[in-house]
């Protein structure tokens, strides 16, 4: 069942990202880059060694993948740029679109959820959802991605956490 909706979404993926920066990071042993999305969000740290390397994230001797690219076109757009050192960028100021595709409860005491967010059809992020010592929450980000809009980061973790406990 989850195959078919994430094959439909391919089909009618009206909604793509653009890359409206692409730069390589300074103070990197190898040659990592940092992509922006629409001026909403980044994902640092993407190598390139024949295909692209997206940042992992390694927790007790294991290697997490918590950002997949879904989109061939997103895919194609992020290579593009890296090949090309950087050079490729556009305006689109267009804020993207979020979806919860799963939430996950996890046994810690302290991240309590694993939330799989689907942004503009193109790429599945995952977040954790996680309670601080004085009981209040707070959304962990993937290392390499960070959200550049404050307003779009208040509204995403809200609805994360709303949407958790409701």
């Amino acid at each position: 069942m989850n195959l078919l909706i994430i094959s439909a979404m391919f089909l009618f993926n009206l909604n793509s990202l653009e890359i409206t920066d692409c730069k390589l990071m300074e103070n990197s042993a190898v040659k990592n880059y940092s992509v922006s999305f629409n001026s909403y969000f980044s994902i640092d740290k993407i190598g390139y060694r024949n295909k692209l390397i997206l940042p992992v994230v390694l927790y007790n001797n294991e290697a997490y993948e918590d950002i997949k690219i879904l989109s061939k076109e997103i895919y194609v757009k992020i290579e593009n740029c890296i090949l090309s050192e950087g050079k490729i960028k556009k305006e689109n100021n267009k804020e993207p679109e979020f979806k919860i595709l799963a939430i996950n409860k996890l046994k810690s005491e302290h991240r309590l959820f694993n939330v799989s967010l689907l942004i503009d059809s193109d790429l599945i992020v995952v977040l954790g959802l996680v309670k601080n010592k004085n009981g209040g929450m707070w959304i962990a980000y993937p290392d390499g991605f960070k959200i550049l809009n404050k307003d779009y980061k208040k509204r995403l973790e809200n609805f994360i956490i709303k949407s958790v406990y409701d």
